[in-house]
């Protein structure tokens, strides 16, 4: 679905939902509000999969997609979904990211954006897996328990190796990946097998078609992904036993 609105234009079918810009949150708003935290007047928008082929200077581009954690019907009569997942706003050159939220339920929600994020204070929209493998054929499997809390994941193990993955996850246009927590329950003596990890495809071994990586610190760590296009699996690996708590995990 793409629909696109000049300023003032409200099209001939009344719609469920207002889009407002600023830099004060409105005090007042009514039921699907959608706010664009922006400086610049906004000019008109846009809901659509897809960047507007011909934008104008000032037109919110607000990404309409199911991994959103956001529904609303566009309509006040009949039906037509929308999952407003991120927004964005064009200077007449570029499209510069805006944070927004959408006022539902007598309270303003924050939209997440899920082509940015893998997880988001400890929620995830893509199919998650941790799972023993082997580092190598002298290394054993290990076992997770993993625990889903209000915002984060814990993950423990025990004796081997293994790895936490999700995917796969459109990598294009990615400069970096980052994953936050707290990773200080890893195994110390076992340092080095703690890392963030891209794979093109997960194989036999836990390093197999790896071509990102980066050791974990205390807190989680980033990596370059800026040479890669595509598809990938990204995650982290482990050795031994350990705790590891996720809340964040993302490309900037």
């Amino acid at each position: 679905m793409g629909t696109c609105f000049l300023h003032g234009n409200g099209g001939g079918a009344a719609l469920n939902f207002k889009v407002v810009g600023g830099t004060t949150q409105p005090a007042s708003p009514k039921e699907n509000t959608i706010w664009v935290n922006t400086e610049t007047a906004v000019t008109g928008w846009c809901i659509s999969p897809a960047a507007p082929l011909s934008p104008a200077a000032g037109m919110v581009w607000i990404m309409n997609d199911t991994r959103s954690a956001i529904s609303l019907n566009a309509l006040k009569k009949n039906s037509i979904m929308i999952w407003p997942l991120s927004a964005k706003q064009y200077t007449g050159s570029a499209w510069v990211d805006k944070s927004s939220m959408i006022y539902q339920g007598s309270a303003w929600k924050d939209f997440v954006n899920w082509s940015k994020y893998i997880v988001n204070a400890g929620t995830y929209k893509l199919a998650m897996k941790a799972e023993g493998r082997a580092w190598d054929s002298s290394w054993s499997a290990n076992t997770f328990t993993v625990t889903q809390n209000a915002s984060s994941i814990t993950f423990k193990h025990k004796s081997g190796t293994g790895m936490v993955y999700w995917g796969p996850f459109d990598l294009t246009n990615a400069s970096t990946l980052t994953i936050q927590g707290d990773f200080s329950g890893r195994n110390s003596n076992r340092n080095t097998y703690y890392q963030l990890s891209v794979w093109s495809a997960i194989g036999t071994y836990v390093p197999t078609n790896r071509v990102a990586v980066k050791q974990l610190g205390d807190t989680g760590a980033s990596v370059d992904v800026s040479s890669l296009s595509g598809s990938y699996y990204v995650g982290y690996t482990v050795a031994d036993s350990g705790t590891e708590i996720v809340t964040n995990f993302f490309i900037a």
